[in-house]
């Protein structure tokens, strides 16, 4: 189990450290008059990066200490490693497409696989979801807080 937790920190550490470098390497991350549209990702990938990194710490101090781990004894399943993975997969495309079909779409694609497929919701409720959280998110980046967000194909 140990070694299944520290794969998927390091693989969340990885995620922050790659959205991180390359929002900042293909977007401009200050604009004229505040936070330019790499200012998100940037942010985004060195919580994500510190995360990572400090579930590793936690998990090297625990093994040092010979603290068993949580749930140690007990078999574990396929789904504790292929979710957090799937996810980490999942933010990593909607990072590349929200670069082709705009912030907007790519959000609403990547509500609804999340929603769907990782957390088994509704249609129903995955379909409202999935309508008003990116709305919700590009309204308040774009008018309430005047963070300009990357345009794609489609807005």
């Amino acid at each position: 189990m140990f070694r299944v937790e520290l794969v998927v920190a390091c693989a969340f550490c990885a995620t922050g450290l790659f959205v991180t470098v390359y929002g900042l390497a293909t977007l401009k991350f200050w604009a004229v008059y505040g936070p330019g549209p790499a200012f998100v990702p940037a942010l985004t990938g060195c919580l994500l990066a510190l995360i990572g990194a400090l579930k590793a710490v936690l998990l090297q101090r625990a093994r040092r200490a010979r603290v068993p781990a949580r749930g140690a004894g007990q078999d574990w399943d396929v789904e504790t490693l292929v979710k957090p993975l799937f996810s980490l997969v999942l933010i990593g495309a909607t990072g590349f497409a929200i670069a082709w079909l705009g912030t907007t779409v790519g959000l609403v694609i990547f509500v609804l696989v999340m929603a769907l497929l990782i957390e088994r919701e509704t249609v129903t409720l995955a379909l409202i979801v999935a309508a008003v959280l990116p709305a919700s998110l590009v309204w308040l980046f774009r008018s309430a807080l005047s963070i300009p967000l990357p345009h794609g194909f489609f807005f």
